[in-house]
C-alpha cells in the first residue's frame, strides 16, 4: 500500500507529462498485475476504482476534444487527492 500512495503523492508533485503518464501506468500495472494486491486488502476498491479512472486521463487537450469521458490535468489531480483522503479514513478505521 505504501508503494501505491508514494506513487500517488509523486504524481501530484510531478509537471512532466510523460513522467506523470509514465506513474500512472506504473501504480495501475500494480494493482491490476501484482498477486500480493488483492480484493481482501481493506484499501483494495479505492486503488482499483482510481486505477480505472486513470485509464481516461488524458495529458493532450486535442486528444481530450476525442471523448468527453477523457479529462485533464485539473481531474487528475482531484481524482488522486480524493483516493488518498478516502485511504487515510480506512486507515483510522
Amino acid at each position: 500500500m505504501d508503494k501505491l500512495i508514494n506513487i500517488l503523492k509523486n504524481i501530484l508533485q510531478e509537471n512532466n507529462y510523460i513522467k506523470i503518464n509514465e506513474m500512472i501506468k506504473e501504480f495501475q500495472n500494480f494493482v491490476w498485475l501484482n498477486d500480493d494486491f488483492n480484493d481482501n486488502d481493506i484499501y483494495a476498491d479505492v486503488f482499483i476504482n482510481l486505477a480505472y479512472d486513470l485509464d481516461y486521463y488524458e495529458s493532450n487537450s486535442e486528444f481530450r476534444k476525442e471523448s468527453s469521458s477523457y479529462y485533464g490535468n485539473e481531474r487528475l489531480r482531484k481524482e488522486i487527492v480524493e483516493a488518498l483522503k478516502k485511504i487515510e479514513i480506512l486507515k483510522v478505521k
